[in-house]
């Protein structure tokens, strides 16, 4: 009879390699509204019950429970925020100013003129 396999979540191996974050240092390293940083109950929350995409689905930020501490990786953080970004259509390498944005309303604006809308 041979053993069931495992599977290591990413996040696991990452915490194995020396890059466990509990929630507060995660949190750290999140800004958070009015110039902070993010609370690690944000954190804790992305974790269970994650955040909705655009498209309805769910997603959590990767974490393992030891004892009585979650923790995640930084990593693990990195994949949620680009996984999120990029769910609402941003290439998080570009950002678009407040003036790029205003053209591109107006040039839409001005196509929807034309087409009698």
């Amino acid at each position: 009879m041979s053993a069931p396999i495992r599977i290591v979540p990413q996040v696991l191996q990452e915490i194995r390699d020396g890059h466990a974050l509990g929630m507060a240092a995660a949190a750290r390293l999140v800004p958070g509204t009015g110039g902070g940083t993010a609370n690690a109950s944000t954190l804790f929350r992305w974790t269970q019950t994650g955040v909705k995409l655009p498209d309805g689905r769910r997603l959590k930020l990767e974490s393992v429970r030891v004892g009585h501490r979650v923790l995640t990786s930084a990593p693990a953080l990195e994949r949620f925020i680009l996984t999120t970004t990029s769910s609402y259509g941003n290439d998080p390498t570009e950002v678009r100013t407040p003036v790029a944005r205003q053209r591109a309303a107006a040039k839409a604006g001005a196509e929807l003129d034309a087409m009698g809308v």
